[in-house]
This record gives C-alpha cells, sequence and structure tokens, in this order.
C-alpha cells in the first residue's frame, strides 16, 4: 500500500526500473525463461516492458503473467522465430507481424505473487534475451529477477540501470 506523505493527502509509490541481459551459456544451448516477481504485500503497476529475444531462427518468444501458482492469467504477446525479435508494453492490439503484442495492457495491475515472464523458445549458446521494467509499486521492494524454467546454463546479468535510478519516490 502506498503512504501518505506528512499528512499532505498525497499517495507516495515507487518508480522501479531494470534493464536484463539472459544469455545462455550452455554449449548444447536451451530455453531461456526471465521472470520478474511481484513480492508479497506489494502491488505494481505495469507502466512499461520491453523484451528482445536474439534466439535462433528456430525459436518463438513469448511473454506472459503468471499467478502464485504457476498458473497463466494474461498472454502478453509472441513473435515469431527469427534474430532480434520484440515485444513491449503498453500495447493496444496487434502490431507488424514482427511485433505481434495482443494484450490491452494499459493499466495493467500485478498483484503480490504474481510475475512477468519472457520465454526463448530455444536459444542456442551465446544468444540472449533482453528484459527491461518500469513498474509504479506500492512499497519500496524491489522485484525478484530469476531464469526459473531455463533450459541449459542460463546466466542473468546485473541491471544496467544504475543503483541511483532503480527506486524513486514518485508523489501521486
Amino acid at each position: 500500500m502506498s503512504i501518505e506523505l506528512g499528512g499532505s493527502g498525497k499517495n507516495v509509490w515507487w518508480l522501479y526500473q531494470a534493464r536484463r541481459v539472459n544469455t545462455q551459456t550452455n554449449v548444447a544451448g536451451g530455453a531461456l525463461t526471465t521472470r520478474v516477481s511481484i513480492p508479497t504485500g506489494q502491488v505494481a503497476k505495469v507502466v512499461r516492458l520491453y523484451v528482445q529475444g536474439t534466439a535462433s531462427a528456430t525459436a518463438t518468444l513469448f511473454g506472459y503473467v503468471f499467478d502464485e501458482d504457476t498458473a497463466g492469467v494474461s498472454f502478453i504477446g509472441s513473435v515469431p522465430a527469427g534474430a532480434s525479435r520484440t515485444f513491449h508494453l503498453p500495447s493496444i492490439g496487434s502490431g507488424a507481424v514482427a511485433h505481434n503484442n495482443v494484450a490491452d495492457t494499459t493499466n495493467m495491475i500485478l498483484g503480490p505473487g504474481e510475475y512477468l515472464v519472457a520465454v526463448s523458445s530455444v536459444a542456442i549458446q551465446n544468444e540472449a534475451q533482453t528484459v527491461g521494467v518500469v513498474l509504479l509499486l506500492s512499497t519500496p521492494t524491489e522485484p525478484t529477477w530469476d531464469t526459473t524454467g531455463s533450459a541449459g546454463t542460463p546466466s542473468l546479468a546485473a541491471s544496467t540501470i544504475s543503483a541511483a535510478n532503480t527506486l524513486q519516490a514518485v508523489v501521486m
């Protein structure tokens, strides 16, 4: 829940931004999955989401929202196989074939225990998946990132956004 700032009647939320790269380092390859999980006791509004897959020509890029039971609650989009495929939020419908965003994501709210998932169905060694998010958080607790669901040997790099700019209070 947001807090009131000094009796001003205004709520404070936290703007969180991060951009991370998940690389398949296994010579045999395998699917890449990047998850961004919302902690218990927190609500997150999706401001922006960017996912780019550089996986091989046989890989499809998918985006979903799952709940704590690993049940799908929203399908964000999919992009057919090919190099440098992207999908992004917000999206108000289908774009060009290379950017198949199918979710109306304006004002998408993620509840406690829900998580955003980006999946590159197949990746060979050294191929990467980039995920960038901007969220409004109800508490100053950062989401958890992981590679659960990946095959092979995923390597999730640290965020490229500076610590000074990752989490900022916002008066609403």
